[in-house]
C-alpha cells in the first residue's frame, strides 16, 4: 500500500514538471501599460514573447521582452532601449539559429527630437539568455524609417523596412529598403525596391522560399492610369543574387 501511494506521488510530480501544461496566462508590465507584438516558441520548448511598453496618451516608448519555460513561467525579461529618455518601438522578433532572437524596431533614439514623429529603422541581435549580441541603427534624417520584419538565410540576415516622407503608405522614390546583415551585424548590402505600378505601396512581411528568393507581401495603391485604382494586396518575389541595383557596403 505504502508503495502504491509513492508511486502516485512520484507520478503527479513527474507529471506537473516533465510535460507542458495547456495554460492562459497574463503578464503585467509595473505602472506600464503594454501591447503584445509577437511570440515564438523557443529551444526548450518556451515561449519568447516581444511587448510595447505604452504610456499615457498611448504613446509607444519602449519594448518588452520575456522568456518563459514549457509551463509559461517567466524565466528572464529584459526592457529594451530606454522608457524616459527617446520613444522605441519594437514590432518582430524572430528564433536564431543559435538559439537566440533577432529583432526588428523603429527608434528616435539618434533622432534630433527623441520624442518626436520620425524614427530610425534597428535591428537588434540577443542570445539564448537575453543580453544583447549587437545592435544596428540604419540613421536617415528626415524620414520616417521602421523595420517591419526580418529572416535569417544562410550566411546572415534580410531586413525589410520601410521609408515614410509624407505619412504611410511610403509615397516617394524609394519606400521600401532591404537590408543585408552578417551574423555580426554588420551592413553587406542595401536594396531599395519601388515598382512603378504603384504609386505607394508598402511592403510588411518576408519569406524565404525553397529556391532562395525572397517572397516580400503587403499593399499597394495602383497608378491613376492603370485599369484598377484601388488599394490590393502585393507579393513580390525578388531574386536578389541576380539583382544588379543592390548597393554594397
Amino acid at each position: 500500500m505504502k508503495n502504491n501511494i509513492l508511486l502516485i506521488i512520484l507520478l503527479s510530480i513527474f507529471l506537473s514538471n516533465g510535460y507542458p501544461q495547456t495554460w492562459p496566462k497574463i503578464y503585467i508590465i509595473p505602472s506600464n501599460y503594454s501591447d503584445a507584438s509577437c511570440a515564438c516558441e523557443t529551444y526548450d520548448s518556451g515561449i519568447g514573447l516581444l511587448s510595447k511598453y505604452i504610456g499615457a496618451g498611448g504613446y509607444v516608448l519602449a519594448g518588452w521582452f520575456l522568456k518563459t519555460d514549457v509551463n509559461s513561467e517567466v524565466i528572464w525579461e529584459r526592457t529594451l532601449g530606454n522608457i524616459t529618455e527617446y520613444y522605441s518601438w519594437y514590432k518582430m522578433m524572430q528564433p536564431t539559429s543559435d538559439s537566440g532572437f533577432i529583432i526588428t524596431f523603429s527608434t528616435h533614439y539618434a533622432e534630433e527630437d527623441p520624442h518626436g514623429y520620425k524614427g530610425d529603422a534597428g535591428y537588434m541581435k540577443l542570445n539564448a539568455c537575453g543580453e544583447l549580441d549587437w545592435c544596428r541603427i540604419i540613421s536617415d534624417p528626415g524620414v520616417d524609417n521602421f523595420a517591419q520584419d526580418v529572416i535569417e538565410v544562410s550566411d546572415g540576415y534580410i531586413g525589410l523596412f520601410a521609408n515614410y516622407r509624407n505619412g504611410s503608405p511610403p509615397t516617394y522614390d524609394n519606400p521600401n529598403t532591404l537590408i543585408k546583415l552578417g551574423f555580426d551585424g554588420h551592413i553587406q548590402w542595401m536594396y531599395n525596391y519601388d515598382n512603378a505600378l504603384f504609386n505607394r505601396e508598402e511592403l510588411l512581411s518576408l519569406r524565404l522560399l525553397n529556391n532562395n528568393t525572397i517572397l516580400a507581401t503587403g499593399y499597394g495603391e495602383y497608378k491613376l492610369d492603370a485599369p484598377d485604382c484601388c488599394i490590393k494586396p502585393v507579393s513580390v518575389n525578388i531574386d536578389l543574387n541576380s539583382n544588379p541595383e543592390i548597393n554594397t557596403y
